[in-house]
C-alpha cells in the first residue's frame, strides 16, 4: 500500500494535489503522471513548491497550471508585487471614498512613502525590520520638496512622522487581506512619543 503525503490523493485512477491560494481551495490533476510510489512522493514534493511560492508570492497559476479550468478564478484578480504597484491601488482606491482635500493629503504622504520605500521594493521581501528603518528614515532623514529640490531639510516631528506611518499601515492591511503578501510587516509599530527634537517639514 503506498504511502500519500499531505494533500494528495488518488482521484479517478489519477494523482491530485490540493492546495489553498488567494484564500481558495483548489486541487489540481497532475495530468499524464503514472500512479506509483515514486509519482506520488514527486506529487508532494511539487505540493510542497507550490504551497512555498504561494507563500512568497510568486505562484503563477498558469504557468503551473495551463489547462486548468480553476483559471478563471484567478485570471482577473489583481496582482500587486511592488509598492509602486500598491500605492496606485490605494490611492486609486481612496479616490472613491474620500474629498478631493483628503485625497491630495494622502498623496502627498504616499509620494514621501515612495521616496523612502522605493518603487520597486517587493511587498513580499518587506520585513518588520524594514518598516522600522522606514520609520527612523522619516523622522530623521531628508525632507525633499519635488517643487523646491534645493530647499530640502532635515528630520521630521513625531507626529507628523505617525501620521505617515498610519497611512503606511493602511496600506499595508489590505494588501495582507487580499493576500498580496501573506504577512504583516506593520503590527506591532509602536507610535513615536511626541517631541520638539526635529522641525516640522517644508
Amino acid at each position: 500500500m503506498m504511502d500519500f503525503p499531505t494533500s494528495v490523493e488518488l482521484h479517478n485512477g489519477k494523482i491530485r494535489i490540493t492546495f489553498t491560494y488567494r484564500g481558495k481551495p483548489c486541487r489540481e490533476v497532475l495530468r499524464g503522471w503514472t500512479v506509483n510510489s515514486s509519482n506520488i512522493k514527486k506529487a508532494g514534493n511539487l505540493r510542497a513548491l507550490i504551497t512555498s511560492e504561494i507563500q512568497l508570492g510568486k505562484f503563477d497559476y498558469a504557468e503551473r497550471f495551463p489547462e486548468s479550468k480553476a483559471l478563471k478564478k484567478f485570471i482577473t484578480t489583481k496582482k500587486i508585487t511592488t509598492f509602486k504597484e500598491l500605492s496606485d491601488f490605494f490611492t486609486d482606491t481612496k479616490a472613491l471614498e474620500v474629498s478631493g482635500a483628503t485625497l491630495l493629503s494622502l498623496t502627498s504622504v504616499v509620494n514621501t512613502l515612495l521616496r523612502v520605500i522605493r518603487e520597486n521594493t517587493r511587498l513580499v521581501d518587506t520585513e518588520h525590520a524594514d518598516i522600522l528603518h522606514y520609520r527612523k528614515e522619516l523622522l530623521a532623514g531628508t525632507i525633499i520638496n519635488p517643487a523646491m529640490p534645493n530647499l530640502a531639510g532635515q528630520g521630521r516631528v513625531s507626529s507628523t512622522v505617525n501620521k505617515q506611518m498610519a497611512v503606511l499601515s493602511e496600506m499595508l492591511k489590505p494588501a495582507n487581506r487580499s493576500q498580496f503578501i501573506f504577512h504583516a510587516p506593520h503590527e506591532e509599530v509602536s507610535r513615536l512619543q511626541l517631541s520638539k527634537n526635529y522641525p516640522d517639514p517644508l
